[in-house]
């Protein structure tokens, strides 16, 4: 068990996937330069000279050899720049606040690797920073909607009490005088029958009835209810308009 595990930490560390990108470099410019270059200079040496002779089947196993190492290090080095253009790409989403899910690179050498794992950490995190906010946006949301509809409650429950006591205190001042007149009135039937046919006397008696009537309406007035007042302008004959509101005493139906 120990002796296998072994033989896999030492794959590993001798697999160009787990090396850093510097090491990755140097392999890949000796694959496409270095090893084609002395496959070149040996069949040179052979072709053109007399210093080494290898037969036709040499020649032919040097030139593969030299044109794989050139293809093997060309697609070595071939996977920078398209990582390179991975990570503007994702760079400018995240910049752009169009994040994407997850993060992919070409994983050639541990560098890349490490690269992808920490792109994909900060787009992680950053859609849980986004997620927490929408959270708390909908939280604070709620909250001010509750703010609101507990200041209108509020408000009207102010309204209310300042027209009730508003109300009260007009039946208070008025029911006195109403009263007067009342009291007058009847006295003045009292002594005098004859006004009972005057048209000024039933005047005078309606209005007070009116009057008494109003204040019993503005005594059992009990929530806060307006209706449009009819105003007219002055100076423009019979024009009106309804720019006022005043309290609804009529009962609710």
């Amino acid at each position: 068990m120990a002796l296998s595990s072994s033989v896999l930490e030492w794959f590993k560390w001798a697999s160009l996937a787990s090396q850093r990108s510097r090491y990755h470099l140097k392999i890949a410019v000796a694959l496409i330069a270095v090893i084609p270059l002395l496959s070149f200079c040996l069949l040179g040496l052979s072709l053109l000279t007399s210093m080494v002779n290898y037969s036709p089947m040499a020649h032919i196993a040097i030139a593969v050899t030299g044109l794989i190492c050139g293809i093997s290090g060309y697609s070595m080095l071939r996977q920078y720049p398209a990582n390179i253009e991975r990570m503007r790409h994702y760079l400018s989403r995240i910049a752009s606040d169009d994040l994407p899910d997850e993060a992919s690179l070409v994983h050639g050498e541990q560098d890349s690797s490490d690269i992808e794992h920490y792109l994909n950490v900060v787009i992680r995190g950053l859609h849980d920073k986004i997620t927490r906010l929408d959270r708390e946006l909908a939280r604070s949301q709620d909250l001010l909607l509750t703010v609101e509809s507990q200041s209108e409650e509020i408000v009207a429950a102010e309204r209310q009490r300042v027209m009730i006591e508003s109300l009260g205190a007009a039946c208070h001042h008025l029911g006195q005088p109403a009263t007067v007149l009342s009291i007058y009135l009847s006295r003045l039937q009292e002594m005098r029958p004859e006004v009972l046919g005057q048209d000024e006397f039933q005047a005078c008696s309606s209005a007070v009835d009116s009057i008494s009537e109003i204040l019993k309406k503005l005594k059992r007035v009990s929530e806060y209810r307006t209706l449009p007042y009819i105003t007219h302008t002055e100076g423009q004959g019979d024009a009106a308009r309804l720019d006022a509101q005043i309290v609804d005493i009529e009962p609710a139906e």
